[in-house]
């Protein structure tokens, strides 16, 4: 991974966590420059499930 710094905001599944937990992309500032990681994790949180 070269960018640590990509959030997939308009990933389906990224959607949906972000309406399920009532969130917008600003809450996610806060991890600037390591959204990338963001992005892994909720997606491997979704494949446990």
């Amino acid at each position: 991974m070269n960018d640590t710094d990509i959030l997939l905001d308009s990933d389906y599944a990224i959607k949906k966590i972000m309406e399920k937990y009532k969130l917008n992309t600003t809450v996610f500032e806060k991890y600037k420059p390591f959204r990338s990681y963001i992005t892994i994790g909720i997606w491997n949180s979704l494949e446990e499930n």
